[in-house]
């Protein structure tokens, strides 16, 4: 629809690791600003004019305080009048009508009531109509663009080692020296689709679905397998230009043999070898240690 959506690129950015539908659809990216920051900025993922602003009672969460309301905010383009990004989970200090740059500060990020304990601060994106903004559902579809011609990466059937650290007693960072893959701008775990290497973008195996970005995966067709270090993770439900979409297949994760939610997985915007482990319930006595022998099992 011709609108330009950035990220920074020191951050990451997912297409398809939330439950909710605007991502099971394609209509929506979230971007996580700087994995470094505890409490980032939002800086604005377009240039435009602050629409509007409106305000709305947040979710309670058990695990984690969050704010009572929370802010949907509305950024027009004079080029585009008959559209409106809709950004969520940022507190907007920004008046109506104030003209904003890309990377330009439209406040802080906040802890959403929609987060789960394991949710790092980011802010929700989609592109609607002018006069369809507020409704769950809809949007236009978002393209991932890869920016690049080639995959380059180097699959391991199963990482040996993991050097892992508790991050804010919520989930686990591993670094793994395979399996790591680039895609032109973005890197990630790797998997393969019928000889295809690509990117996993999910939450595998809780939100029971997942996307996997390519160069141009021309052959991938419904019903093929993805794998993930030798196992067969799910089949193909949908192919797009430069991504398909899958569903998970009943799975389980260990790590020396203690039982895991699952893989947190994103598409980083510098090389970067940490791989995102989501425990059973938020950690009680937080650890730095190394574990071995990750283990996805059907």
């Amino acid at each position: 629809m011709g609108i330009e959506i950035y990220a920074p690129e020191n951050g990451f950015v997912s297409f398809f690791n939330s439950p909710y539908y605007s991502h099971m659809n394609g209509l929506a990216v979230d971007i996580y600003p700087d994995a470094d920051e505890p409490v980032p900025y939002a800086p604005s993922p377009v240039e435009g004019t602050i629409s509007n602003i409106y305000e709305f009672k947040s979710p309670s969460q058990r695990y984690f305080e969050t704010p009572k309301t929370e802010k949907l905010v509305l950024i027009s383009n004079p080029g585009k009048p008959e559209l409106r990004v809709r950004i969520l989970h940022v507190d907007c200090r920004l008046k109506i009508g104030t003209r904003v740059a890309v990377g330009e500060a439209l406040g802080h990020l906040e802890r959403s009531g929609f987060f789960n304990f394991w949710t790092a601060r980011h802010m929700h994106v989609e592109v609607r109509r002018r006069e369809d903004y507020l409704r769950a559902k809809g949007g236009v579809p978002i393209e991932p663009i890869n920016l690049g011609k080639k995959t380059e990466g180097d699959l391991q059937s199963n990482p040996s080692v993991l050097g892992v650290e508790t991050v804010g007693k919520d989930y686990l960072l591993a670094e793994t020296s395979g399996s790591v893959v680039r895609l032109g701008s973005f890197w990630g775990l790797g998997c393969t689709i019928d000889n295809h290497l690509g990117i996993l973008d999910c939450g595998l195996p809780h939100y029971g679905y997942g996307g996997v970005h390519f160069i141009e995966p021309s052959s991938v067709k419904t019903g093929d397998p993805v794998r993930l270090w030798g196992v067969d993770i799910g089949s193909v439900t949908r192919v797009y230009k430069n991504f398909a979409l899958f569903r998970c297949k009943p799975l389980r994760l260990y790590v020396n043999d203690i039982p895991l939610r699952g893989l947190s997985l994103y598409l980083w915007l510098r090389e970067n070898k940490k791989v995102k482990i989501v425990p059973k319930e938020p950690i009680t006595c937080p650890t730095t240690q190394r574990f071995s022998d990750i283990k996805l099992r059907p």
